[in-house]
């Protein structure tokens, strides 16, 4: 076991020592790319001035005036149709964005197209029951749960919808146009009349579950608050407390399915019903900064492989000129 176990010790120490090197050398590579940039900056200092104002010039065109983008999300209960086929139909006014076709998601939605040319994205985020209890336990915004999740479930009866637009104070108008386009759907309307029977049923079913439960919890109390206790008195005690937490745990479970369907009832034979409306950011989502080192990063390289043409311009005009001549 003392061989096998100092072995053991060599190869870590073997493995470690080879992680090291490793690191070391991408260190050492990175030092050199880092002083081959600073010298070739300070060669070319002209041609990197000008990569310099070409990179602020368009950062400031792409994010001044009009061009500023605001972001705001939009929850709404679904009473007809389910979360799946509302992230379709989104995704298909979208497409009418990435086509650059303005005037066309203007037609479907029924904007005007001042409003409709202000428009940047649109998205679709899902609420996630981790219990499966139809309770909201967070919204997936960073879309790290997939519809075959068995455990953390996608609720389907309800969304949240991403838009960005060029002008924070549009997001009403495409917030109605946005509930108006569903509410007036002629597939999801049937199917919006006929769930809001349904949970209205839903609804009175579990009233009756909490109002038995409650008048079980009464008639228990004052039943064992007759009796008296003698030698077992803290063993009653404590299953008399822990029927309480029983009672307890079962009426706020359907209070809380109660509460949830009443977000459904409320928007009555309607699609969709508002839970929380657009809320533009202030500041934009494309700042100066993150837009100019996305602009530099392109334009340093372009300065790069310029300053390469130019310090290897004699070898490369000698390649060129010698298949000419063996042409």
């Amino acid at each position: 076991m003392g061989k096998e176990q100092e072995q053991e010790e060599i190869d870590l120490f073997r493995a470690l020592e080879k992680i090291g090197i490793f690191i070391g050398g991408l260190f050492k590579k990175f030092v050199a790319a880092l002083g081959y940039t600073l010298k070739q900056s300070y060669r070319h200092k002209i041609l990197f001035l000008l990569t310099l104002a070409v990179s602020i010039a368009v950062t400031i065109y792409l994010t001044s005036g009009d061009k500023r983008v605001y972001k705001a999300n939009l929850s709404l209960c679904i009473n007809g149709g389910t979360a799946f086929m509302f992230e379709k139909y989104i995704e298909d006014m979208n497409d009418f964005l990435e086509d650059n076709d303005h005037e066309g998601l203007g037609k479907v939605l029924g904007l005007d197209s001042a409003t409709a040319s202000k428009m940047k994205f649109l998205e679709t985020r899902f609420f996630i029951d981790k219990n499966n209890d139809s309770i909201i336990d967070l919204i997936d915004y960073d879309e790290e749960y997939d519809d075959g999740d068995t455990v953390n479930v996608r609720m389907q009866d309800r969304i949240v919808i991403l838009a960005g637009m060029r002008d924070r104070e549009k997001f009403a108008d495409l917030q109605n146009a946005i509930v108006n386009y569903f509410n007036s759907h002629e597939y999801l309307v049937p199917m919006a009349k006929y769930r809001s029977k349904i949970t209205l049923d839903k609804v009175k079913m579990l009233e009756h579950d909490f109002n038995a439960i409650d008048s079980l919890q009464k008639k228990d109390f004052f039943e064992n608050a007759s009796q008296t206790f003698v030698l077992d008195r803290d063993k009653k005690m404590n299953l008399q407390i822990g029927k309480r937490e029983l009672y307890y745990d079962d009426k706020m479970k359907l209070f809380q399915e109660k509460e949830n369907l009443n977000e459904a009832v409320a928007s009555g034979d309607n699609v969709v019903a508002v839970m929380s409306p657009f809320m533009p950011t202030k500041k934009p989502i494309n700042t100066f900064a993150c837009t100019f080192l996305k602009i530099f990063a392109v334009t340093f390289i372009l300065f790069v492989i310029l300053t390469l043409l130019a310090d290897n311009r004699k070898e490369i005009c000698d390649y060129l000129s010698g298949e000419e001549t063996d042409n």
